[in-house]
């Protein structure tokens, strides 16, 4: 049974097939191991619920990938996306699908931001109004 590992982008032994990797959004380097692809899978030897409407006797290409689920990365895409919000002119700005805002949901999930109380939420906006006002 034919196994691939993720190599290096530029590695000679790397063809386009087998060129994986997940960006690593902290120092642009290449994490080449986060991906494995079993070409030829026998169905069988899935699991039961993966093997749900497949034929008993077909082969299938497998690819398990490491998820970005670290807080890290979550803080940077969503410090991404609002510099980028931001940078838009209001009328350049356009309404979040449900999907998009699901999206970013997870990523506040991911990223560990702790939610505050209402409480607080109008302590921190009176703050804020207050050092308006002395302006």
């Amino acid at each position: 049974m034919h196994s691939t590992r993720a190599r290096p982008i530029g590695d000679a032994a790397s063809s386009s097939g087998a060129i994986c990797g997940i960006m690593d959004a902290y120092n642009g380097k290449v994490d080449a191991m986060n991906k494995i692809v079993r070409e030829h899978y026998p169905v069988a030897n899935l699991p039961e619920d993966l093997r749900e409407g497949l034929a008993a006797g077909a082969t299938v290409r497998v690819v398990l990938e490491v998820e970005e689920a670290t807080s890290f990365v979550a803080k940077a895409k969503l410090e991404t996306w609002a510099q980028n919000y931001w940078a838009l002119k209001p009328e350049d700005r356009k309404p979040m699908s449900s999907e998009e805002l699901a999206q970013q949901m997870q990523l506040l999930r991911e990223a560990d931001r702790t939610p505050i109380s209402t409480e607080q939420a109008v302590a921190d906006i009176r703050v804020l109004r207050d050092e308006w006002d002395k302006e």
